[in-house]
């Protein structure tokens, strides 16, 4: 800094590359991670005397009760404010946006972004807002509208352990960027992609182009133990991503 202002003196660009080792995700999450929760359902749901879709009360009722099952340190709030302010404390590694949250106001997304970049994980699943791209770098995907079918199995991949997860409604089209796909509608490698997985500066990012919540709802899965928290492998130095 010379006379209040940030002069770049030198700059370069570098790459750490750790070797890949296996992580049981049950027991990571159970002992390292603290994860706090945005639930949400729909832009156009109905609208409760808060002013906050109604839809979304349950939605994070069902989320929390899922967690403490684990059970896991974990803050589930549909109020984007609340969140925000969460966010903020410095107490979670971990960010789970679940269903269409609408725009994020203020610099929420930003902040999302930054907290990945910084070593953090983040989870987004469900339907999505296209107002909210700052998270697409983050999560390593285009979204790119919905497919036409419903209800299409998907089947997660390497570096998950093999297993097929329910899903509910129409999927969204995921187009790859910096992403690695981990999941498809269908058999792999043909089908579309139905989860990807992306490094972001320190951290990670994790898109399922399903509603979990709906699908594991479908399958009578809830409560208990989600299927989709396999063993994955990850960058050592990674300490929380699903």
């Amino acid at each position: 800094e010379l006379g209040g202002k940030y002069i770049v003196l030198a700059q370069a660009v570098f790459k750490i590359k750790k070797d890949l080792v296996k992580l049981d995700l049950t027991h990571r999450l159970g002992s390292g991670a603290r994860l706090l929760v945005l639930a949400g359902c729909g832009r156009d749901a109905v609208l409760d005397a808060n002013g906050l879709q109604e839809c979304t009360q349950e939605r994070a009722a069902m989320i929390d009760s899922m967690l403490t099952a684990l059970p896991l340190p974990h803050f589930v709030t549909p109020d984007p404010e609340i969140f925000l302010r969460e966010l903020r404390s410095g107490v979670y590694n971990t960010y789970w946006v679940s269903g269409k949250v609408g725009k994020m106001h203020e610099s929420l997304d930003e902040e999302l972004r930054e907290a990945a970049f910084r070593g953090d994980a983040l989870l987004v699943d469900g339907a999505h807002d296209e107002r909210n791209k700052t998270l697409d770098d983050t999560i390593g995907v285009k979204i790119n509208g919905k497919l036409g079918t419903q209800g299409l199995p998907v089947s997660l991949i390497e570096p998950f352990e093999p297993a097929a997860l329910p899903s509910a409604g129409r999927g969204l089209k995921l187009s790859l960027t910096t992403g690695q796909a981990v999941g498809y509608f269908g058999p792999a490698p043909d089908s579309p992609v139905a989860v990807a997985a992306n490094s972001y500066g320190y951290g990670h990012g994790l898109q399922y182009g399903l509603d979990l919540l709906g699908g594991m709802h479908s399958a009578k899965a809830l409560p208990g133990r989600p299927r989709h928290l396999q063993t994955t492998r990850l960058p050592e130095k990674s300490s929380n991503i699903w």
